[in-house]
């Protein structure tokens, strides 16, 4: 931990009258909610639509950061982050999955054109045929 930000986390705890163990929860309340959350969250994609998911996570991570933001006590804290890790873990299987759904035609033209350099490595002296998939 650098001292800049071992720095900012007593400021934030003095402002907050936070002790030690809520500045551990505002911390740790983001990673419990986003690994408990994740893999449910990609499952709710496949079954409504992961655009749908990545935007209504991205719409709760922004209006968490804003609570963050305007929280008086380490309590609102704690549950702002608790909620920005929820949206975090709608975010990130959905974005994974909408990348791949996007990218799926350029990955199988990258898959034609290796298994024709594959033939032609494999063995030299014979022609294989080229991909004009793509």
């Amino acid at each position: 931990m650098c001292p800049s930000s071992t720095w900012r986390w007593r400021v934030s705890g003095t402002d907050l009258h936070a002790s030690v163990t809520s500045l551990q929860w505002i911390v740790d309340s983001y990673a419990l909610a986003f690994a408990a959350l994740m893999l449910s969250a990609g499952s709710l994609g496949d079954r409504f639509g992961t655009r749908r998911l990545f935007v209504g996570g991205l719409a709760l991570f922004g209006l968490a950061s804003l609570a963050c933001a305007f929280s008086a006590d380490a309590t609102q804290l704690i549950v702002a982050r608790a909620v920005q890790g929820i949206g975090a873990a709608a975010m990130l299987p959905n974005s994974l999955g909408a990348a791949e759904r996007r990218l799926r035609p350029r990955f199988a033209c990258a898959g034609a054109h290796g298994r024709t350099v594959g033939r032609r490595a494999r063995n030299p002296s014979r022609r294989g045929r080229s991909s004009a998939a793509c």
